[in-house]
């Protein structure tokens, strides 16, 4: 999403200076929610490079929506779609190891750990190409073994 010569896009791994050198605009990255439309607020990051009016633009849009606007570091991930493409990740292990079925580990996500969705389901929500490009981005900025995606 481009406004006002902006791009706003979803954080994958990358920070929003990466981006914003290679596509050569200010960039600003919004962090994974829930449920977008009833969040009261979103978490974002912008780029250094990008003018301060940029900025005061994407967040201007984003309380226009009646969202708080909490901007954070520009680090890798942010919060949310970091621990998201981990925690799908090690889902996608237990699958692959046979140690319990998709639906089970889903199932065991929602009901022992309370989250809205299981990491399977919103990974496959998400986009599973998302994921892998989010923990791909994320293992050549950290160069840690926890972010090496799985094989399935």
């Amino acid at each position: 999403l481009t406004i006002d010569d902006v791009t706003m896009m979803l954080t994958n791994g990358k920070t929003a200076g990466q981006l914003a050198d290679e596509r050569g605009t200010p960039v600003v990255l919004f962090d994974l929610c829930a449920d977008y439309a009833h969040a009261s607020a979103i978490a974002i990051s912008c780029a250094a490079k990008n003018g301060a009016q940029h900025n005061a633009n994407a967040i201007r849009l984003l309380q226009s929506l009646g969202k708080q606007v909490i901007q954070l570091p520009d680090y890798p991930g942010l919060l949310t779609m970091r621990t998201l493409a981990m925690l799908a990740n090690e889902a996608l292990d237990v699958v692959n190891k046979g140690v319990a079925g998709a639906e089970d580990t889903d199932l065991a996500m929602l009901r022992g750990v309370n989250y809205p969705r299981g990491p399977l389901a919103w990974g496959a929500a998400l986009g599973w190409r998302h994921i892998l490009t989010t923990l791909e981005n994320l293992q050549r900025y950290y160069g840690e073994a926890r972010y090496r995606p799985m094989p399935l």
